[in-house]
């Protein structure tokens, strides 16, 4: 599985689902105003704290519009934000995710040194 298409296919569906755009759940946290919310909360990990919170309300959202509650050891139903549990793991520990995990110790706007 690509799961650099999958983490694009997610953003692209949890933006265009939002409230101000076609408005599939109410949610803004994908929106301008949500960037400089988490910007303000998460200074050295906003990017990666927005998206994550803007792809657990859409597993929500989808969660709730299928009926689907979720229960350990109970029957697995998927979609695009809720895969099985071993793909979640897969694409949670992409050896190769360094482009969706925040970079430890770095910041967006640290400066060079002398």
């Amino acid at each position: 599985m690509d799961f650099r298409q999958l983490f694009k296919l997610r953003l692209v569906v949890a933006a265009l689902g939002e409230t101000q755009r076609l408005g599939w759940w109410n949610s803004g946290v994908l929106t301008g105003t949500g960037e400089f919310l988490f910007q303000q909360g998460f200074p050295r990990s906003s990017p990666f704290a927005q998206t994550r919170a803007g792809f657990r309300v859409v597993q929500l959202a989808c969660d709730e519009a299928l009926g689907i509650q979720p229960s350990p050891g109970g029957a697995i139903t998927c979609h695009l934000f809720r895969l099985t549990p071993q793909l979640e793991d897969a694409y949670e520990n992409e050896p190769s995710a360094g482009w969706m995990h925040p970079r430890s110790g770095r910041t967006a706007s640290r400066r060079p040194g002398p």
